[in-house]
């Protein structure tokens, strides 16, 4: 079973080459990185090798985390805590 076959049969192609899917054939026969290896420059190092899996690599693996959406929640919800609290 070709493991890409889904891509060939979609109706539009990004990637008329069939790059993307050879790119990822050929990444995965290779070596995982160690984890202390940092996997940014991993792929800044190999973005010759791995033009589209590189730009797609960078573009996620860059992503800032936050918790500030969290620390609102839990806020708003001792505010809610403290208002009932009052209440009674």
């Amino acid at each position: 079973m070709d493991f890409f076959s889904f891509l060939r049969a979609t109706p539009r192609k990004r990637h008329q080459s069939g790059l993307a899917p050879k790119e990822v054939e050929k990444y995965l026969e290779n070596l995982c990185i160690d984890m202390e290896d940092d996997p940014l420059s991993f792929w800044q190092t190999n973005s010759v090798q791995y033009p589209v899996l590189s730009k797609l690599a960078i573009k996620y693996l860059t992503i800032t985390s936050s918790s500030a959406s969290v620390v609102r929640l839990f806020s708003l919800a001792g505010k809610m805590d403290s208002a009932q609290t009052d209440a009674v």
